[in-house]
């Protein structure tokens, strides 16, 4: 219960600052979770272990949790990125993340396992949707909206994230 609380605490700190809600979360510098409107988002530090293992554990909680897995891959150099996150509280935003669990792996960090995961890099932001044994099914990048405002961002998002 206290890390719920505390959850909830960031959140409020977050809104008061204007931040975002997975941009609050990343305060703290360990694996975390946000339950928010029916979706999870997850950022996993690297001392966690292999990209591969990892991916389908979290694809499994996924599952269990009626929720369909999906990896966000981003970098904190990258402008449409930061961009992304900041407006990850809009409602429209959190509509269209409505049924998922967001793993997000920093680019930087989780570079050299990318493709032994089977995930293939084109351009971040990424969304790559997971099948069942966590193998990449589909991806959509920040190419898929033009300026990176919640108007542009959740449409193409939600058709993605709900197919």
């Amino acid at each position: 219960m206290k890390n719920v609380y505390m959850i909830f605490g960031l959140m409020g700190l977050a809104a008061l600052a204007g931040w975002g809600l997975t941009r609050a979360l990343r305060i703290e510098n360990q694996s975390r979770r946000a339950e928010v409107a029916r979706h999870v988002i997850l950022e996993i530090p690297t001392q966690e272990g292999d990209l591969k293992t990892i991916l389908q554990k979290e694809a499994e909680k996924a599952r269990q949790q009626n929720l369909k897995p999906f990896v966000e891959v981003t970098a904190t150099w990258c402008g449409p990125c930061q961009r992304l996150l900041k407006c990850m509280d809009d409602p429209r935003m959190v509509d269209a993340f409505s049924g998922t669990y967001i793993i997000h792996l920093d680019h930087d960090f989780w570079k050299p396992q990318f493709e032994s995961a089977g995930i293939v890099i084109n351009g971040i932001p990424a969304f790559y949707r997971l099948d069942s044994d966590a193998h990449v099914t589909g991806v959509v990048t920040g190419a898929a909206w033009a300026e990176d405002i919640p108007e542009n961002i959740a449409p193409p998002l939600k058709k993605f994230l709900n197919d």
